[in-house]
């Protein structure tokens, strides 16, 4: 249920909040709820679908790094770019050469 919500919404509206919200519970349920399920936090999770959606993006060569960073729910392409590498070991311009 939690992935069908998370897919369903953009990802620059999802957050630990709006599924607490969607659910009906606190944080800190939610938070135990993650871990029990899936074993990671649900931050952990929509980062996980991010880069998931990143990657699928990233095949894409007419997108812009910054068009990917902002469809995919990050802030800003500086911090995509650092989270994508201490995700992969790799940016996301060096991703998209090898792959």
């Amino acid at each position: 249920a939690s992935r069908i919500i998370i897919e369903t919404t953009p990802l620059s509206g999802v957050s630990v909040d709006t599924l607490a919200e969607h659910f009906g519970v606190n944080r800190s349920t939610i938070f135990r709820l993650f871990k029990n399920a899936f074993g990671i936090s649900p931050k952990e999770y929509i980062d996980k679908l991010r880069f998931e959606k990143a990657c699928q993006l990233l095949s894409n060569k007419n997108l812009k790094i910054k068009e990917i960073a902002d469809s995919c729910g990050f802030d800003n392409q500086c911090y995509f770019s650092t989270a994508f590498q201490k995700h992969f070991g790799m940016t996301p311009s060096h991703w998209r050469k090898n792959n």
